[in-house]
């Protein structure tokens, strides 16, 4: 007999290079939209995380981009991740903890305050694949294994992590480079009526409206328009 476990993704390595880390906006914002649905819906509660790619430029921004407290209030979680699946690729054939780099990886994400655990690991291009790896499940030969080992459970409800919440990464330029976009602050997750269309699109609406806002004005704005 098995329990049933149920959890929710809300996105698989969305971000998945430096170039488009403002993405991660959106993946807090279906964290969000997705608790409020299950909570209007009366469903049991049901876990929202996000499964990520290893990007070492970016690796400890995401991680406390996508868990931390946006309003420093402890009771507010609605758009925190309840959990991070971490999709690692370091481990090579008869590799270690150490020099696999999984040591310096724990030692990065120990004061996480949300579950994590292995999504997607190992490295299959060394053959054969000798399954010297831990900490995720591959199927058949994983269950065997894991047949005498006997874990501690630990509910949801008494989960109580050591740590506190991480505070929100800050904009730079060299690793967590967010950028304000035309009609929309992807940042924080703030979306106008235009935030669907192309950049030439919203260039286009915006030239629109300030011509017909500045008549024969229009053309004398040195570069520099302002809508109020």
């Amino acid at each position: 007999m098995y329990f049933l476990f149920l959890i929710s993704f809300a996105g698989n390595e969305v971000v998945n290079n430096a170039t488009n880390v403002a993405s991660a906006a959106y993946v807090r914002s279906a964290v969000r939209d997705l608790k409020s649905y299950i909570k209007s819906k009366n469903y049991c509660s049901i876990p929202v995380g996000y499964t990520g790619a290893d990007i070492p430029v970016i690796r400890n921004e995401l991680t406390a981009y996508l868990t931390c407290n946006t309003t420093n209030t402890p009771q507010d979680n609605a758009t925190e991740a309840d959990f991070l699946g971490y999709n690692n690729y370091e481990w090579f054939g008869g590799s270690n903890f150490y020099a696999s780099g999984y040591a310096a990886r724990t030692n990065e994400l120990q004061n996480i305050t949300v579950p994590i655990f292995f999504s997607e690991f190992g490295y299959n291009v060394i053959h054969p694949r000798i399954f010297t790896e831990s900490g995720g499940i591959v199927c058949e030969f994983s269950e065997e294994q894991w047949a005498t080992v006997d874990p501690k459970k630990v509910s949801k409800h008494s989960y109580q992590p050591l740590g506190n919440a991480p505070g929100c990464p800050a904009r730079n330029e060299s690793s967590w480079a967010v950028t304000f976009e035309a009609f929309r602050d992807s940042y924080n997750g703030r979306y106008g009526n235009f935030s669907g269309c192309t950049e030439k699109q919203q260039l286009s609406l915006a030239v629109d409206a300030y011509t017909k806002n500045h008549l024969h004005d229009a053309c004398s704005w040195g570069g520099i328009g302002i809508l109020s």
